[in-house]
């Protein structure tokens, strides 16, 4: 694994269930193994199929008419996303949230994931902060302030890069 590339990977939702809900938007950046050196970007809005839970768009900002404009049919958004993922390990903040939208989406679009079977939760990998009491919380929202990481909440691309550097 130690070989492996890096997927760092968030997703912004319609809501909190992936059996109910479908992803608005990704982003992902793959690293070589040291975390450090990115490789590529990607961050895609994406058509939901499902209704939008007004309260996950005040959240996430999303928007019909915007994504009108911009969005991605979940197949060639997931598409876009297994090119950058062969042979990676996915690394998420709440990685089981994450992975339960990915892994429902590539059953949606008949795929499968191309990637490293191991799956890395950067909350998981703050637990000691939390135990020894640095924080409060593992949040990404505390730990970026706890590391002075700049952030931007709740958009796919600014949440990837944030566990990235956390």
């Amino acid at each position: 694994m130690k070989d492996k590339n890096i997927l760092f990977f968030d997703c912004e939702t319609g809501g909190l269930d992936c059996r109910t809900a479908d992803m608005v938007e990704m982003a992902w950046i793959r690293t070589d193994p040291s975390g450090v050196t990115v490789l590529s970007r990607g961050n895609l809005r994406i058509f939901p199929r499902r209704p939008v839970d007004p309260r996950a768009a005040a959240v996430n900002g999303y928007n019909v008419d915007e994504w009108r404009n911009t969005g991605h049919r979940l197949d060639n958004a997931m598409d876009h996303l297994l090119l950058d993922a062969e042979n990676a390990v996915f690394v998420a903040h709440n990685v089981a949230f994450d992975w339960g939208f990915v892994e429902t989406a590539l059953s949606d679009v008949g795929k499968k994931w191309p990637g490293d079977y191991h799956r890395l939760c950067t909350a998981s990998l703050t637990w000691p902060l939390l135990a020894a009491g640095k924080v409060e919380k593992v949040r990404l929202e505390v730990l970026t302030a706890y590391f002075g990481i700049p952030h931007e909440a709740h958009r796919a691309a600014g949440d990837a890069e944030a566990a990235r550097q956390v």
